[in-house]
């Protein structure tokens, strides 16, 4: 079994007109057995850019404040919300650092841009 089958998970995003859902399972389990149906897997990075993640429940955790800490720094910096497009660079990033111990997530990013409006996924 892979370690990313090892906690399981499930997201999907899509894109309509004007705008963009994601949605995810809550289940948090080992192997089978069900641990809790209330983990959350989506997290929200401003109001209009979500981050959905699969994968290792340690490294969803981990991977998710690693990055809302960068994207408050963003804000500060930019005096503006990162756009998804922008956010998408970051978390490649992100993951790029421990490309030699990675994290065993798999982010899905979905999102309005914050001036024009257009939806992404």
């Amino acid at each position: 079994m892979s370690i990313m089958e090892h906690n399981g998970a499930a997201i999907v995003a899509m894109v309509g007109k004007d705008c963009v859902a994601i949605a995810a399972d809550r289940r948090l389990g080992v192997s089978a057995q069900t641990v809790s149906c209330d983990f959350q897997k989506i997290f929200p990075m401003t109001d209009r850019v979500f981050v959905g993640f699969t994968g290792l429940a340690s490294d969803i955790l981990t991977v998710s404040q690693k990055l809302k800490f960068r994207v408050n720094l963003y804000k500060l910096r930019e005096h503006r919300d990162i756009s998804p497009k922008t956010l998408t660079a970051v978390m490649s990033n992100l993951l790029y650092e421990k490309r030699f111990g990675p994290y065993f997530t798999e982010p899905v990013i979905a999102g309005l841009d914050p001036v024009t409006l257009q939806p992404y996924v």
